[in-house]
């Protein structure tokens, strides 16, 4: 009879082991969630993502199961994904609400400053087991952050994420953190909430030198009006332009949206 016991586990012990370290499946509601998977080479867990998923190229062939303010929960209920992984802001409560009463999991990132990002790709490399992975990534991302505060040019800066209602990077903000990393002073730091809609008179009163825009996510024309407007009130005015993908994504890209301002910066001060 010891000898059956014996043999019965033998057998079942690869089974067990091959059930523990099974991939577990996750859904991604956030682009920048989507992007961090594939930088850590943790993709092949990911079951579905929220439109848009155009970067890298590979994650355009991922099934999309929401985009901004739609969610689609008859197909994450039949993904079976293990857990929803998205950022604080990105869906309601009432939609996380509604996921959670799936009986499927949700994980809510904060996202304020560039530590959070890091804290975000440690535990998602946690969750796929790709610890290794995540923490090569996170010491370039330490090394190029260093980087980056050499010799930077102090500036004052409005970033504007929106316009027709104005909205502006405010107090508490992922944003917030990238400027005060790349030498600019948002002139709205001590303003809150995170985003918020200052008057025109708010903005000259700061006396801002930049004027910052995610290019491509903002109508050029609007972006030309409003900084005509604000020349006459505040010259010399600097504007600058920095891909959306790259700036307004809390993801490992973000490094060269912050070189690139950094670059503006230097060249306008030069």
């Amino acid at each position: 009879m010891r000898r059956f016991f014996v043999s019965l586990i033998l057998l079942l012990f690869p089974i067990l082991l091959i059930s523990q370290n099974a991939q577990k499946k996750f859904i991604s509601l956030s682009p920048s969630i989507t992007e961090i998977f594939f930088e850590i080479g943790a993709q092949d867990s990911l079951v579905g993502v929220i439109f848009p998923n155009n970067y890298p190229k590979e994650a355009s062939k991922k099934e999309v199961v929401a985009s901004y303010g739609v969610v689609d929960y008859d197909r994450i209920f039949a993904l079976k994904p293990d857990e929803c992984l998205t950022i604080e802001g990105m869906q309601s409560n009432e939609e996380l609400k509604r996921i959670r009463k799936l009986n499927i999991a949700v994980v809510e990132y904060k996202m304020e400053n560039i530590d959070d990002l890091c804290a975000v790709i440690k535990d998602i490399g946690i969750k796929t087991q790709k610890e290794k992975s995540a923490e090569e990534k996170l010491l370039k991302l330490e090394k190029e952050l260093e980087e980056i505060s050499k010799d930077i040019v102090k500036t004052k800066g409005i970033l504007v994420v929106g316009l027709d209602p104005t909205v502006v990077v405010g107090k508490g903000s992922f944003l917030n953190d990238v400027l005060k990393k790349c030498g600019v002073e948002n002139v709205f730091e001590n303003n809150s909430p995170s985003y918020f809609s200052p008057s025109f008179e708010m903005m000259i009163e700061k006396k801002p030198e930049l004027l910052i825009f995610p290019k491509g996510e903002i109508n050029e024309n609007k972006i030309e009006e409003l900084a005509e407007k604000m020349k006459k009130f505040v010259p010399p005015l600097k504007i600058i332009q920095i891909d959306a993908d790259l700036i307004m994504r809390p993801s490992l890209r973000i490094l060269e949206g912050m070189k690139q301002l950094k670059l503006q910066t230097k060249k306008d001060k030069n």
